[in-house]
């Protein structure tokens, strides 16, 4: 009694752990995947389970989960109802989906390595890039089958799959070389480095054996009604979505530059509430090579994500934390990064040396006139000049301010197009509300070069509550 009384409370505690629509969606899972035993239990067997989940998760993956499914059944037989080697009972089943979408981040990381080779293989560093591959594969697999995804004009490649992977094993290696041997408990650690991986893992189990809908679904990080642009947004628990769940753009216009490992991991390095919205601002396939036209279409737009593909096929750009305007000095905070995707792909925050994060100044002949990110005056960690066209990305051996190597080919590029995406909600239009000097912005700007008040600064109408 006292054996299946500790069973009732193991399989209370991880059907508690769900949700009461997550709770039916597995419950009626293992019925549907189930059998009943001469002794009347029911249990899962591997073939139904295959069956059910070939359509994303490949065979080796699927076997790996499913060995583990039953070494816990294993360690919980009761004696009464036994249930032979590679049948796995309800209560298995609950324990090993709790473990992998509801437990800490330790059980996630233990099903993790278990997932990467058979037991009786050495698991190295290659071993979990091919996983990581893998994941990534399925993702952007579930990606395509929900009623979203399936509407985005959004690729990936072996190629952007591999870049991804590289990335993220960095953490894992760290002063190991390549290849090396890989410890289940260094495994831990890498997702507390790296929790994208962790999300990753959590979001392609979850679109096999949960909703693959909830992957870009907006209730989890907004109201019932949707994905409703207000502060409560982001109060909610959204760990196994990575994409924006809006994409406001006419897919049929642009060939986007970032792909989707590419925009994993930058959504992923933005602050949370602007994750879940992307909006496209500039492009020069829409809106032509015009310095003018691009820098009317980001000043006052909120956060900005600048992507630059140059002449030689390098993809590389810059996170501005808060709206563009001109200016005759560099201006934003810590959360601003420099990024690349192509060919390699990795993410530089800041590293605390100077406060030079974002600059734009146009029609100055003291003063640099352009877009800069990081470093210091002609000496940029992202820099696009004025009369369109051209820019460069210096730093040797990385820039002061991102410590980011040159994103470019070549230090002085030549750009092949330009996009720039607005991130979460926004802002107010308050043009109504400005004086003129708020919207004549090159004025204001030479002002300030000059030294002079803006005494007109306070005349405006006044402000109602």
């Amino acid at each position: 009694m006292g054996l299946i009384a500790s069973r009732g409370i193991e399989l209370e505690d991880s059907y508690r752990s769900f949700s009461e629509k997550e709770r039916q969606i597995l419950s009626s899972l293992f019925e549907k995947l189930a059998t009943t035993n001469e002794h009347g239990v029911m249990k899962v067997e591997i073939g139904p389970l295959r069956d059910h989940v070939s359509w994303l998760l490949p065979e080796p993956i699927i076997n790996r989960f499913f060995k583990e499914m039953d070494n816990i059944q294993q360690g919980r037989r009761v004696l009464k109802n036994p249930l032979p080697n590679g049948h796995v009972g309800r209560v298995a089943f609950f324990i090993s989906m709790s473990h992998v979408f509801k437990q800490g981040r330790q059980e996630k990381a233990h099903v993790f390595y278990l997932l990467t080779a058979d037991s009786d293989q050495v698991v190295t560093n290659v071993e979990v890039e091919d996983l990581c591959k893998i994941l990534l594969d399925c993702y952007v697999t579930a990606l395509k089958k929900t009623s979203k995804g399936a509407k985005w004009k959004l690729q990936t490649s072996p190629e952007a799959n591999h870049r991804f992977a590289k990335n993220a094993i960095k953490d894992l290696l760290g002063s190991k070389v390549d290849p090396s041997c890989v410890a289940s408990e260094e495994f831990l650690p890498w997702f507390n480095k790296f929790p994208l991986i962790e999300k990753l893992f959590l979001a392609t189990m979850r679109a096999s054996f949960i909703d693959v809908d909830s992957l870009v679904h907006e209730g989890p990080h907004g109201l019932v009604e949707g994905c409703e642009e207000t502060i409560v947004h982001v109060q909610y628990d959204r760990p196994h979505i990575m994409m924006p769940c809006k994409f406001d753009v006419d897919f049929s216009k642009i060939d986007p530059l970032l792909d989707v490992p590419s925009i994993v991991l930058i959504n992923h390095y933005l602050p949370v509430s602007l994750q879940h919205q992307w909006r496209l601002l500039f492009s020069t396939q829409i809106h032509g090579e015009s310095f003018n036209s691009f820098i009317h279409q980001i000043t006052n737009q909120g956060p900005v994500l600048i992507v630059v593909q140059d002449t030689a096929g390098h993809v590389f750009g810059g996170f501005a934390s808060m709206s563009w305007s001109i200016k005759s000095h560099f201006v934003g905070d810590s959360h601003c990064f420099l990024f690349s995707a192509k060919p390699t792909m990795g993410v530089y925050q800041p590293t605390g040396y100077n406060e030079n994060y974002m600059y734009l100044n146009r029609g100055m002949q003291t003063l640099p006139n352009g877009l800069g990110m990081g470093g210091q005056m002609n000496y940029y960690g992202l820099w696009l000049d004025d009369d369109f066209g051209t820019g460069h990305s210096r730093g040797q051996p990385s820039c002061t301010t991102y410590g980011s190597p040159p994103l470019a080919a070549e230090e002085d590029f030549k750009i092949d197009k330009l996009e720039a995406w607005g991130v979460g909600v926004p802002p107010e239009n308050e043009l109504e509300k400005k004086s003129v000097l708020d919207t004549e912005v090159e004025a204001k700007a030479f002002l300030e070069v000059m030294g002079k008040t803006i005494h007109s600064e306070g005349y405006r109408e006044p402000e109602t509550d």
